[in-house]
């Protein structure tokens, strides 16, 4: 019968398990736990037994599963199958031992299973604070170095990419086969006029206002960063010199149209643009700069 009976609650535990159900995989355990611990007191024939301090177990047990309404409900069980095996040694239906069994047991083992219910409660509120404590540390930190790494990345003014994660990429690309690379750099004119006139406020808004523009005229693949107070550079991976232009004269529409645009400070970039297919992008850099000197000089002789 016994085998039948542990076939049937593999059977159900097997099904429980397959639906992802484990508090019930929990309730399942202890409740089977408890049943056998005073399967095994009645088979002993008294209360007196040190089998039934395993009821302190399955409360610990209890207590580590589930929440307080669940070890309530299993140290009320524990300490009702106890005054029951009383009563029934008390009524002969179970070998009267050598020695009277009366409430006095049942209050102290009642005793004891409160007892170990409250501080194994206590212990597992302790330790879920602990935890919750632990994660949000953890999380915290994790926000906190994400933080970090992007300020070490980005510029906190326009939220591009600044120029040691520019350099960076330029050393790793000039190593790489993304051949050709065109790099762009783009100078905003004027920018010390702005900012002794209109107030650096005023200064702040042309830098996000040229990083909108050079955004919407970029891939994504584009690696757009601000390596200078009023100077910006792009990466364009993958890029010959004919697709770079044909980028350069996408960014003057785009400032066209921004500076047609009512209450907008009129945008004015100086440009150059240089191709690397074999060799170091530092000198390409040099000629891009070199180049939107170039460009400066003859928009101010013109």
């Amino acid at each position: 019968m016994l085998n039948v009976l542990f076939l049937l609650v593999c059977i159900f535990l097997r099904f429980v398990l397959c639906r992802r159900q484990p508090a019930q995989v929990s309730l399942t355990l202890v409740l089977l736990a408890f049943g056998y611990v005073t399967l095994a007191i009645t088979q002993l024939g008294t209360i007196r037994s040190p089998t039934t301090t395993a009821y302190v177990i399955i409360i610990i047990a209890a207590g580590l599963l589930f929440e307080w309404r669940g070890l309530l409900a299993i140290t009320t069980l524990c300490s009702g199958a106890v005054l029951g095996i009383i009563w029934a040694e008390g009524n002969g239906w179970l070998p009267t031992p050598d020695y009277s069994v009366g409430l006095t047991q049942w209050w102290t083992y009642t005793l004891i299973f409160g007892a170990v219910s409250g501080m194994t409660l206590a212990a597992f509120q302790a330790l879920q604070y602990a935890l919750t404590r632990m994660d949000a540390e953890l999380k915290a930190r994790k926000r906190t170095e994400a933080q970090l790494l992007y300020l070490s990345t980005h510029d906190s003014l326009t939220g591009i990419y600044n120029r040691a994660f520019f350099e960076t990429e330029m050393d790793r690309l000039s190593t790489s086969r993304e051949l050709p690379i065109s790099l762009l750099v783009a100078d905003l004119d004027n920018m010390k006029v702005t900012n002794d006139t209109l107030g650096h406020a005023a200064g702040d808004q042309l830098l996000r206002d040229v990083t909108q523009v050079l955004q919407s005229s970029l891939r994504v693949s584009d690696i757009l960063a601000r390596i200078g107070g009023d100077e910006f550079a792009v990466l364009l991976p993958y890029t010959d010199a004919t697709t770079a232009r044909q980028i350069v004269l996408r960014i003057h529409k785009h400032l066209d149209a921004l500076n047609r645009m009512p209450g907008i400070l009129p945008l004015h970039l100086s440009l150059g643009i240089a191709t690397m297919t074999s060799g170091n992008l530092r000198e390409t850099f040099k000629l891009a700069d070199a180049q939107m000197y170039a460009d400066k000089h003859q928009r101010k002789t013109q």
